[in-house]
């Protein structure tokens, strides 16, 4: 017996059903790429988070190398104090003297990869050698006669500084991406009119505006820390405001 039913085709998308399926799958993006931005930028928060902890470490071996100084202080030579020029040898840097390279990996925060400036902000060219992103706190580095400070020392760690904790002074932290200094608030030993640089050195948002700049402290640990906190936590000594 021959079965006459006629066969029905499938139903299709119209193209009214299509549009609705699109715009739906858009409004889902757009819910769900805010989170996704937000989530990314973390994750490169916490990174550099890590890379500053690991500095940290190696500042400590530089450190029981040579008689507990954390990094190279000004009377130490050859290097190249604070600001990088074409003619900088990189050798000369300290951060080649702490690590062995001039700026490893642990010295770029993610969210300067892929963004460094081939010139610094006066135009001059700058090599990738030079290439990082947080800077140390050099009022640490600088033995002061007049004041009877004294470079701060790996050993230190635990006492107090100036009566302030270690964990509340900050050992390095975020500078702008077009900035190439090595230091930030390069106070000059003596002189009162010194001011400081760290409204133009230290990028306070370097993570936005939510997850603000990361910072470095004394006692080891790394903390996310507003711009009011953090530039009362540059110099113990509280001079060169």
């Amino acid at each position: 017996m021959t079965d006459n039913r006629s066969t029905k085709s499938p139903k299709a998308f119209t193209l009214v059903e299509l549009l609705v399926v699109i715009g739906i799958i858009a409004l889902l993006i757009s819910i769900l790429l805010p989170s996704l931005t937000k989530a990314q930028a973390y994750a490169k928060k916490v990174k550099c988070m890590s890379n500053m902890r690991q500095v940290y470490i190696e500042l400590q071996m530089y450190a029981n190398a040579n008689r507990g100084y954390l990094f190279p202080s000004r009377d130490i030579k050859p290097w190249t104090y604070g600001y990088v020029n074409p003619s900088t040898d990189p050798s000369e840097v300290w951060t080649t003297m702490v690590f062995g390279k001039c700026d490893p990996p642990i010295m770029v925060c993610p969210t300067d990869i892929g963004n460094f400036p081939d010139q610094e902000e006066s135009g001059l060219p700058v090599a990738v050698d030079f290439w990082h992103s947080y800077v140390l706190n050099s009022h640490l580095a600088d033995a002061d006669t007049t004041t009877g400070r004294q470079k701060v020392k790996a050993s230190s760690i635990g006492a107090q500084l100036a009566w302030k904790s270690q964990s509340e002074v900050i050992l390095m932290g975020e500078k702008y991406i077009n900035k190439f200094d090595y230091f930030m608030e390069k106070a000059k030993t003596g002189d009162p009119n010194s001011t400081s640089d760290y409204n133009i050195l230290v990028d306070q948002f370097k993570h936005g505006l939510q997850n603000g700049s990361n910072y470095l402290y004394l006692d080891g640990h790394v903390a996310n820390d507003s711009k009011e906190n953090a530039s009362k936590a540059i110099d113990p000594w509280e001079i060169g405001n």
